[in-house]
């Protein structure tokens, strides 16, 4: 267990390394922001932690995706009504749609819970910690953005986070 927390500790301060190496707001936008991100995160492990439970339990992981993914979006068609005129003004915008609705969405969640049926909750949860990794790879790669040394301090540390835990016994 020690090298879990340990690997989950240097993964989360890899985090902060990694969106905190830029350029980052002040006042109460920054606050609102990081408040609203521990409360998503907050969210997130009740969602792995709840579909996990529900694998255990012997649902199917492609049912259990299936089910809380259609209950998330019909509890968010209110919030597509009233602000998502724009996204379907445009062929450009149906298909950037359609596709974060089919790759990031429905084929990634599905591979993180046939995930979940095979390692713990803690261990996905910390190894979706590779997200804003590839994110910030990607934005130098395909974008050109160029990353501070704390940022790619993150990177690495994340790296490293993710090898204790993946290799804790």
């Amino acid at each position: 267990m020690g090298a879990g927390c340990g690997g989950f500790g240097v993964s989360v301060l890899g985090l902060l390394l990694i969106t905190g190496g830029g350029e980052t707001g002040v006042g109460t936008d920054a606050v609102l922001g990081a408040l609203l991100g521990l409360v998503g995160g907050a969210a997130y492990v009740v969602y792995s932690w709840a579909a996990a439970r529900m694998m255990r339990g012997g649902q199917g992981s492609r049912a259990v995706m299936g089910a809380m993914f259609g209950t998330g979006a019909v509890v968010l068609l209110p919030v597509l009504v009233f602000t998502g005129g724009s996204l379907f003004g445009s062929a450009s915008g149906l298909v950037v749609a359609g596709y974060l609705a089919v790759i990031p969405m429905g084929l990634a969640y599905m591979l993180f819970g046939a995930g979940l049926r095979q390692t713990s909750t803690s261990v996905a949860t910390t190894l979706s910690l590779l997200e804003p990794v590839v994110a910030a790879l990607l934005s130098v790669l395909v974008v050109g953005e160029r990353l501070g040394v704390a940022s790619w301090c993150g990177v690495g540390l994340i790296g490293v986070g993710l090898v204790l835990v993946s290799t804790r016994r």
